[in-house]
């Protein structure tokens, strides 16, 4: 099996990390990344499903990926009201519940943790801080062979349904904004957003997905996600599927983008072989 990985990334990742400069910030240790291979049950990456509670009614829920035993990197958007308003700073009573899977993905069994910080990185404008990034500190996850990589695959009859996550990673994206609603002058604007690639039910056979195409819209049964925002873009590149970046979708601000780059931690896939019992590799 040929695995490939681009670590553009990296650079960009410990600038942000250093941006912070707050003192009650806990510091993200070194990121390592797993060579580009599948996320492995006990390892870092490793996919976790978050449910936000904030005062009162609001729940959200989103994915988030843990990339260390107390910390989580999600997208900025998991903290922002359906009104477009946002949650800052996050208040003491709001609550942010973070769960591992387990092999029958049921949320009522796994590992829960609770939150003990929420450090955000906002942008320049209400728009730009929307692609901003945010670091969650839990209590510590003891991450064994039981527990496999979740993340939000979808919604069925209002229900939020966790699935397995046969891929992870996070990458940094530049985007040519244009909104329809807002008279907002076109710009470019860059993001640190994680994904993942999930699966609804265990599926057999061989796919290939074809050039420039999303999962979403070639196999029903393949999702890949990010939290609030759109779906990652494969792109094939010498005979390799790609994952390229992140298209936004959002209709609170009725963003049309285009992605104009894209670098971070990529899976280059061939063909993805999807066996009986849901495993899926990479070829």
């Amino acid at each position: 099996m040929r695995r490939q990985v681009v670590f553009g990334l990296m650079c960009g990742i410990l600038a942000w990390v250093g941006s912070f400069g707050s003192e009650d910030f806990d510091p993200l240790p070194p990121i390592v990344s797993r060579n580009g291979t599948a996320a492995p049950q006990g390892k870092y990456p490793f996919l976790v499903f978050l449910s936000i509670q904030f005062a009162g009614p609001v729940v959200q829920n989103c994915t988030g990926v843990l990339i260390s035993e107390r910390h989580v990197i999600t997208s900025e958007s998991c903290f922002f009201h359906s009104n477009g308003e946002r949650i800052v700073p996050f208040k003491d009573n709001d609550v942010v519940l973070v769960h591992a899977g387990v092999v029958n993905r049921s949320l009522d069994e796994g590992q829960f943790r609770l939150t003990s910080n929420v450090s955000s990185r906002f942008g320049d404008s209400p728009l730009r801080s929307r692609f901003g990034i945010t670091v969650i500190t839990v209590e510590p996850f003891d991450l064994t062979n039981q527990i496999q990589p979740i993340g939000l695959a979808g919604w069925e009859d209002a229900v939020v349904l966790p699935y397995k996550a046969l891929y992870v990673g996070w990458g940094t994206v530049g985007w040519n904004l244009k909104s329809n609603t807002r008279q907002l002058t076109e710009e470019v604007m860059d993001a640190v957003l994680p994904f993942a690639l999930s699966v609804r039910q265990p599926l057999t056979g061989l796919m290939t997905i074809p050039e420039g195409e999303f999962a979403t819209n070639v196999y029903k049964e393949v999702v890949t996600y990010v939290p609030h925002l759109g779906n990652a873009l494969l792109k094939q590149v010498k005979n390799k599927h790609v994952l390229m970046g992140v298209v936004l979708q959002d209709a609170n601000y009725a963003i049309q983008p285009k992605i104009v780059s894209a670098e971070g931690i990529w899976y280059y896939c061939k063909q993805i072989k999807v066996e009986t019992e849901g495993q899926v590799k990479c070829g």
